[in-house]
C-alpha cells in the first residue's frame, strides 16, 4: 500500500505566501541573489589563482605541449610576424610541427619569415 500524503503544513503554507506577496517576494529573491553574487566574488580570486598555479605547474612539467603526432591537425593563426614576439612564436611553433598561419603586414616581411623558416622546420603556411 502507499502512504498517503500529508499536506505541508501550516508553516510551509506561510512561507510560501510570503514568498509569493507582490513586495516581498521580490526582496527576498533580490537578497538571494545578492548573496550568491557575493559569495561567488569572494571564492572567485581563490579558484583563479588555484588555476594560474596548476597552469604553471603543467607548463614546466610539459605537460601542455601535445603529442608531435598530433600538433599538424590544428592550425594556429599569428598576427604581426614581421618581427618581435609575433616572427618568434610563428618560428618557434612551425620548428615544433604546428601548423602556422602567419599574418604579415608587408610582403617583404612574410618573405623574410619564410627565409627565416626555411632554414629551422619549413615555413609557417599562408606566410
Amino acid at each position: 500500500p502507499v502512504a498517503a500524503r500529508q499536506p505541508p503544513g501550516a508553516a510551509f503554507n506561510a512561507v510560501n505566501v510570503f514568498l509569493h506577496h507582490p513586495v516581498a517576494g521580490h526582496i527576498v529573491e533580490g537578497l538571494h541573489w545578492t548573496l550568491l553574487c557575493l559569495a561567488a566574488g569572494l571564492v572567485a580570486p581563490f579558484v583563479l589563482a588555484y588555476k594560474c598555479v596548476r597552469a604553471i605547474r603543467a607548463a614546466m612539467a610539459g605537460e601542455l605541449e601535445l603529442a608531435e603526432t598530433e600538433r599538424g591537425r590544428f592550425g594556429i593563426f599569428i598576427s604581426g610576424c614581421d618581427s618581435g614576439f609575433g616572427k618568434t612564436a610563428a618560428l618557434s611553433l612551425a620548428g615544433r610541427g604546428y601548423t602556422v598561419f602567419a599574418g604579415c603586414l608587408t610582403p617583404e616581411g612574410g618573405a623574410a619569415l619564410r627565409e627565416a623558416a626555411a632554414g629551422g622546420g619549413g615555413p609557417p603556411a599562408g606566410a
